[in-house]
Parts: structure tokens; C-alpha cells; sequence
């Protein structure tokens, strides 16, 4: 973070400085940097591919097995991907395979999306004229894809059954019609777009013990199967045949990928490369069948892994990377004093596997997947920091090198991810401060204070608790005991808030009406009568997101399967199931239905009883006509200036805060009313990705000055300019408005935007690092940061080619700037640029 001509900029902002004036980083020139990035640009400024490989052979294998165990048909399809798909060796790359490619590229899994497919690749295209993340599609490829894939797949998707399941009054709240399954974006569900939510394998199994003992497992499993018993030969036994033949497959395709690594070499001129290229043959025949020797094959053997589960389940955010500085630590420790590895090596390493994540990009098909998680979003958590599972700090020297690559390498991988804790070391929060200084959006944190004593509540064991991942967005993981997969619904608190004022009704569709009618808030004489209006309308849209979740839980394990995520789950190879499956013994059930507009919400409320019934300085119909006026004429502008003005969240304001505590208070009590019928923790979640923006839209002008279609706040963030009293007052309100005697509740995603002079120098990285500890003492899930000037987000817009290596952070991811639609870049424009720390 370095003061240019008097003016402060962020460390990825000083780069663009420096490419402005015809300069180069010298810090990607180094052994460390030179190899990875070198790779990394001979594609990164391409427009991604439709790969359609693993769509067209998974769709061959599950033509054949029609009839057969759902898991069984899922590995023989990924048995039949693994053998036929092209595989890939970049030139330079030292990490070997890929899903797709040959550069960057997303694949389909019509499995889940293959209902969109004759409107997506027919009437439309992918190309930047219809996309705000375009992908290029060849005709032959699109054809394909209509005619073959998309033509098997017709009617046999779980969405399209999902609809047809769901009563008649929550489907019409869904979707835009029975035929078009397109999101209202007023109560959505996710599945249209991901086959599970995130998930993280138990990487350190594999590379400590090989596949191979995972093979030896299952089959031991089948050999002592009851012949006579009807449920070993019906379900057992295909499990177990599921799992051995995904131990095949992973080691037929590691070998495929030496073969080529052979084949390279003995064509390679130059022998520093021909022996690497050997050396890579060697590493893919080893691993992931048997257990990791040195630190390069553990890295190996992780991608093939993740590489695979990509191609297996399109689960949400991808797969995660869990606890690298972990379960990678003994590998590096013992190179580092063997002498066959030095720091430089480790980054060498780490930069190809990121560069490997930068080529797979998620391709989503239907409009919600598009615009909930804006440009190409993924984001394959990399969790470091923390505490063991014995309670002590577990920082190492691996953790620092997680941040050094993250500070250096110029890409959005890793997600870096750190857990705090109140004892977290100096120099460990050190290192994350001065990472976060470089305006890239790296680390999020997540707060073990919060999240040990949620899982605890929820039923986990204090081992099980201390030794989480982070995985996906916001989210947590115990990789061995968590077992829910099936993904929440999103709830349009802003879409809740009209149909109170609007009597069940929705403006954005022609004033239909959507909802249960709560009465004329105009005939509302009290606070408390439209309080209760609220409370009718709130447990009416809850309703409604309960039902979608309780159909869906009924529903995804005769849709999906994972094996390879069972074979590694303690509890799937102890029971013989999916990891789909419900009721998998002594797993912990955890889900989530997102609420997005919490801060507008508040606001809106709070501008009402204020204004309009304490008061009195507006009445309910000058302020209906307002809204409906979008604050448009002089008179309804004044209007709109009085509410903005009203006491809002973020403040550490009571008046406020009160409200919002009520609002989440009611979501707790409503989730916990229904978690026996559900067979889980059903909780209450705050963490929008980019929904907030589409929510946005469908929403009219609200009671907190806020115009029609703009977005609304996201997370558990102050609505946008309204908090005008420091971070530390939004850290406060945070704390002040959660449920806490209610266990069913999980993550609220935080954003704060802090301009660099703020933290500038050794004194601002000790005034962030006090900053983060408060959230810790308050105990609050996560926070994440944009480092960043507005000066330069808007010259971003005007000149994208120059800022094209700019990145933000999004919600739980970061993307580069230009990738974004211009809403959303207004979006992150408009957020509150806290210029000091107080």
C-alpha cells in the first residue's frame, strides 16, 4: 500500500499504476511467480468455451444403465467420462488434468439444467450480447447439446419434477409460469442450478492413505455381504460396487494423464523440461491410488480429486479445498528438512494448482444461477488458521505461504479463507491484514467464536466443532459428520415488505395477487396493527420457502448421486449411502433458506413507525403515493429525503436495531417451529451472493428513500450510504440484532468497504487487526473487505482493458471488476467508504 502523487492506493491498485506507466511487477518474475503466471496468461484474457465432454458421455452411460442403483449409474458414468474425455497437460504446468479445456472453459451437467437447454442453445446464445458472463459455443457443439443431450434429458430432470411436486399456490410464487421455470425472484430456489450445496473432501484421507485402501475397504464390505439378505444385495452391494469403481476410474484417469506426461517428454527438446514432464508421470502413476510421499504429489493427487468431483456434481461454489495449511503441512515439513523443497518451490507448486482453478469456470444456464452469482463465480474455499481438533492454536509455516501466494499471485484464486479465534497469534493476524491491504478482497474470516458453539448446539461433538472447514460462500463443513446436501431457497424481504403495504399484492407483476391478503395499511391506526400485518405476510413467505425446502429434501437423493464424496465420508461407507441420502446415522443435518434485503428491511420499518404512526410527520397514503411515485415529483422527493433520514441499521442505533432484532428473531422462531418435521436444523441465513441485485429488481421504491429496481443491501451490510458512524457501529448493530437464544441460525455475511489511506502503514494494520479482534470478542460469523479507491472503480468503468485485472470482492467470492454487469459494479460503487476506523 504505497501514497502516489499524494494519493493512497491498495497494493493490486499500485499494480495498475504501475501496467498504466508501461511497467511490469517485478514480484511475478521470480522463480516463485514466473512459471505459474506464465501459463495463466496464455488464457486468461480468452472468452471460456462450452466444453461439452463430460455432458455428452455422462448422458451415453446413463442411456445404458437406465433401471439400475442411482449411485451405481453415477460411477459408471464417471468411469465412462474418465476413459473417453480429452485430457490436458498445459505447457509449463507442473499440476497435470482438467475437467475441460483446453483454455479457460465450463462444463454441463444437463442432469441438473438440461430443462433450459432448447431455449439457452436454440433461441438464444451465450455470446456477450446476451450474457453478462459470456462463453463461445460452437454450432456442431450447440446441436449436440439440443438434440442428443438436452432431448434425453427432457422431463427427467429433478427441476422439471420438483415443479410439477410443489402445491399449486407455492409454484405460482417460483416460477413465472408451468412452463417457463424461470425464478420471480421473489421466493427462489436454487436446485435449478446446482445439484447440492458446497461441499469439501476429506483430501488428507486420500493422501495419507491412497484410494487403493478406499478400494480395499469396499471391498472387504462386499465380501461379507449377507447373499440372502434383501437390503445388503439391493442397496449395500451396489454402494460398495459404486465405490471400487470410483477408486478404478480415479486411477485409470491419473494414468491416462502419465501416459500423456510420457508421451511429452519423449517429444520435449529441452531436458529440464523433458525430466519434469517424466517427473510428472511418475507422481500421476503414484497418486491418488497411494498415499502421498512429497509435497508435489499431495498437490497432485488434491487436484485429481477436486479435478473429478467437479466432473461428478455440480455442487455449489464447485468444491471446496478445506484445511490445506493441514493436511499439506507434513508433506512440506518433511521436504523442507529432506532439502528438496524451499519456500519458492511451494508457491511454484500452489500457483499451478491455482491456474488450474482460473481455466474451470462455472457455466450456469438458467437466469437465477446467472444472476446470483455474477461473474463466473467460484469460489473454492482455501481454509487456513483456526484451531486444531485438540483445542490449540494451528497456525504453521505452511498458513503464511497460503498468504504470501494470495498477496502475490494476480488472480482470484485461491478464496483464501481464515478462521480467527481469541487466541489467534499476532502474526497471524498480522499476515491477514496485510494481505486484505491489497484491495483483493483476500481473506475472508470466519469467526471460530461464533461458529464452534453454533455447531456444538447443533448437535456436533467439541473435536468435530474445533476442527471445521470453511467450504463455499460463507459456510462451514465437518467433513466427517455434516451429511445435508440439499440446497436452501432465497427469500425477497424487499418483495415481503410491498406486499404489506400492497395487500398481498406485487407492483412488478402488474399488482397480481401473490400473496395472502393482510389488510389496507391505510386503515392501519397503529404501529402494532401493521406490525402484525408484517408478522402475517413474514410467516406467510417463510411458509412458502419451507415447503419448497421440505419437497426438495423429499426429492434430491432420487435425482443425485456422489460417490466419490461417499467413498470419503466415514459415515456414508459405515451406512452404505449416497451422500444424498436422508438419515444417514450420526450425521448432522444443518440447512439454511437465505433472507436478502435484512438492512432494507430494517430501514423501511423503522422510516414507517418513525414517520408515520410516532411522528406523525407523513401519513400511510402520502407515503404509499410516494413509493408509488418512486420519489419522483418535488413533493414525493421531499418525502424520499424524510425516510433515507429516518434512524437506519448499521448506526448502532436502538431505535433501529430493535426493529431488526424483532425481524430476526421472527425468522429464528419460524425455522425452529419446523425442524422436527424437517429432520434438520432448518437456519436462518443471511448471505445474498449477487441476489440482492435481481432481488432488486422485481422491487419497487421502498419506505427507506431507496428507488425502484435498485438493488437492495446485501447480507448482513448496512442498506447502501446509510451507515454513517464508522465499521465498528455496523460490527455493533450486527451483534445487537442477532437471535442469539435461537440455535437454528448460521452464517451472516458481512461486507465492509474501506478506502487504503484508512489503513495505511504499520498504525492501519494494527487498527484492523483491533477491528477484527472486536468482531471476534462479539462474536460475529464472518467479515470480508474491499480495499479500494471509488476513483478507481470508476475508472475502471470508463477503461475496463486497463483496469481488466482489477478485483473486487463480491460476497463470499471476488471477481475481476470488468467481469461484472453494470449494476453490480454500481452496486459495489455505492457501498459505504469508510475512510477511518472508529
Amino acid at each position: 500500500m504505497k501514497i502516489i502523487e499524494d494519493f493512497c492506493y491498495s497494493g493490486q491498485e499500485e499494480r495498475v499504476e504501475l501496467v498504466k506507466k508501461g511497467q511490469e511487477n517485478p514480484v511475478l518474475q521470480t522463480r516463485a511467480h514466473a512459471r505459474p503466471v506464465g501459463v495463466l496468461n496464455k488464457f486468461m484474457s480468452s472468452v471460456p468455451s462450452v466444453d461439452i465432454q463430460r455432458a455428452y458421455y455422462f448422458t451415453e452411460s446413463m442411456k445404458e444403465t437406465e433401471g439400475q442403483a442411482l449411485i451405481l449409474r453415477y460411477a459408471k458414468a464417471m468411469k465412462h467420462i474418465v476413459e473417453n474425455i480429452t485430457i490436458y497437460i498445459d505447457e509449463g504446468q507442473l499440476i497435470a488434468g482438467a475437467a475441460g479445456g483446453p483454455d479457460r472453459y465450463g462444463i454441463l451437467y444437463p442432469e441438473v439444467d438440461g430443462a433450459f437447454y432448447e431455449d439457452v442453445f436454440g433461441n438464444t446464445d451465450l455470446s456477450a450480447e446476451n450474457r453478462d458472463a459470456p462463453f463461445n459455443i460452437s454450432e456442431k457443439d450447440s446441436e449436440v447439446v439440443r438434440n442428443v443431450i438436452g432431448e434425453y434429458w427432457r422431463g427427467k430432470t429433478y427441476v422439471e419434477n420438483y415443479a410439477k411436486q410443489l402445491p399449486e399456490e407455492t409454484r405460482k410464487l417460483t416460477y413465472k409460469s408451468e412452463d417457463d421455470l424461470q425464478t420471480r425472484f421473489l421466493i427462489s430456489e436454487t436446485a435449478s442450478w446446482q445439484s447440492s450445496l458446497q461441499w469439501t473432501l476429506d483430501y488428507g484421507k486420500v493422501l495419507t492413505y491412497g484410494m487403493k485402501n478406499i478400494r480395499k475397504q469396499a471391498q472387504e464390505g462386499l465380501a461379507n455381504l449377507d447373499s440372502f439378505n434383501p437390503e445388503d444385495i439391493s442397496r449395500k452391494k451396489p454402494f460398495y460396487e459404486a465405490v471400487i469403481m470410483t477408486c478404478d476410474a480415479l486411477a485409470l484417469w491419473a494414468n491416462r494423464h502419465a501416459a500423456m506426461a510420457e508421451e511429452l517428454a519423449a517429444k520435449e527438446s529441452d531436458s529440464k523440461r523433458k525430466e519434469e514432464l517424466l517427473e510428472m508421470a511418475r507422481i500421476c502413476r503414484h497418486v491418488p491410488e497411494n498415499p502421498a510421499r512429497t509435497f508435489w504429489e499431495a498437490v497432485q493427487a488434491q487436484w485429481f480429486l477436486q479435478c473429478y468431483s467437479r466432473l461428478e456434481a455440480k455442487t455449489a461454489t464447485i468444491i471446496s479445498n478445506g484445511r490445506m495449511d493441514q493436511y499439506l503441512y507434513p508433506f512440506y515439513k518433511a521436504d523442507l528438512e529432506k532439502g528438496t523443497l524451499d519456500d519458492d518451490g511451494v508457491l511454484e507448486l500452489l500457483g499451478c494448482l491455482w491456474t488450474n482453478m482460473a481455466k474451470t469456470l462455472e457455466l450456469h444456464i438458467s437466469i437465477a444461477g446467472v444472476e446470483f452469482s455474477e461473474g463466473y463465480a467460484h469460489w473454492e474455499a482455501v481454509c487456513v488458521g483456526g484451531q486444531t481438533p485438540e483445542g490449540r492454536d494451528a497456525t504453521n509455516e505452511l498458513t503464511h505461504l497460503f498468504f504470501r501466494s494470495s498477496r502475490e499471485f494476480p488472480t482470484h484464486y485461491p478464496d483464501l479463507a481464515a478462521r480467527v479465534h481469541s487466541l489467534s497469534p499476532k502474526e497471524f493476524l498480522w499476515d491477514v491484514v496485510e494481505t486484505i491491504k491489497e484491495g483483493a478482497g483476500f481473506p475472508k474470516i470466519i469467526n471460530d467464536e461464533e461458529v464452534i458453539l453454533t455447531l456444538i448446539q447443533q448437535g456436533a461433538s467439541r473435536k468435530d466443532a474445533l476442527d471445521y472447514t470453511i467450504s463455499g460462500c460463507t459456510e462451514v463443513r465437518m467433513i466427517n459428520r455434516d451429511t445435508y446436501m440439499t440446497v436452501g431457497s432465497y427469500i425477497n424481504y424487499g418483495s415481503m415488505l410491498e406486499s404489506v403495504i400492497h395487500n398481498g399484492k406485487i407492483p412488478h407483476y402488474n399488482y397480481e395477487q401473490c400473496f395472502s391478503a393482510s389488510g389496507d395499511p391505510v386503515d392501519f391506526a397503529t404501529w402494532d396493527d401493521f406490525w402484525a400485518a408484517f408478522v402475517t405476510q413474514h410467516d406467510y413467505f417463510f411458509s412458502q420457502a419451507v415447503m419448497q425446502h421440505y419437497l426438495g429434501n423429499s426429492m434430491y437423493h432420487k435425482f443425485y448421486a456422489a460417490p466419490l464424496s461417499s467413498a470419503l465420508h466415514d459415515l456414508c461407507m459405515n451406512d452404505c449411502k449416497d451422500l444424498h441420502e436422508p438419515n444417514i446415522t450420526g450425521g448432522i443435518n444443518i440447512g439454511f433458506i437465505d433472507c436478502i434485503g435484512f438492512g432494507t428491511l430494517a430501514d423501511s420499518l423503522s422510516a414507517i413507525k418513525k414517520l408515520v404512526y410516532e411522528d406523525k410527520k407523513i401519513t400511510m397514503a402520502q407515503l404509499m403515493a410516494a413509493i408509488k411515485d418512486n420519489f419522483e415529483s418535488a413533493e414525493n422527493a421531499v418525502i424520499g429525503n424524510l425516510l433515507a433520514n429516518a434512524p437506519a441499521y448499521g448506526n448502532n442505533d436502538p431505535y433501529v436495531d430493535e426493529i431488526a432484532y424483532e425481524i430476526d428473531k421472527l425468522g429464528s422462531s419460524f425455522m425452529e417451529r419446523y425442524n422436527k418435521v424437517m429432520g434438520m436444523q432448518l437456519c436462518y441465513r443471511m448471505v445474498p451472493v449477487t441476489s440482492h441485485v435481481p432481488f432488486g429488481k422485481v422491487v419497487g421504491a421502498t419506505p427507506n428513500g431507496r428507488k425502484a429496481t435498485m438493488p437492495l443491501s446485501d447480507g448482513a451490510s448496512a442498506a447502501h450510504a446509510r451507515d454513517e458512524h464508522g465499521p465498528t457501529s455496523v460490527l455493533l448493530s450486527n451483534f445487537k440484532t442477532k437471535a442469539v437464544d435461537y440455535k437454528n441460525r448460521t452464517s451472516r455475511l458481512l461486507n465492509i468497504k474501506l478506502t487504503p489511506s484508512c489503513i495505511a502503514g504499520e498504525e492501519g494494520t494494527e487498527k484492523l487487526i483491533n477491528f477484527i479482534r472486536t468482531l471476534v470478542d462479539l462474536k460475529l460469523w464472518h467479515i470480508q473487505f474491499n480495499v479500494v479507491n471509488k476513483e478507481t472503480l470508476l475508472a475502471a468503468q470508463e477503461d475496463p482493458e486497463t483496469y481488466k485485472s482489477l478485483i473486487v470482492r463480491i460476497a463470499g467470492y471476488s471477481a475481476f471488476f470488468c467481469d461484472l454487469s453494470k449494476s453490480l459494479q454500481d452496486d459495489l460503487i455505492c457501498r459505504t467508504s469508510c475512510e477511518e476506523i472508529k
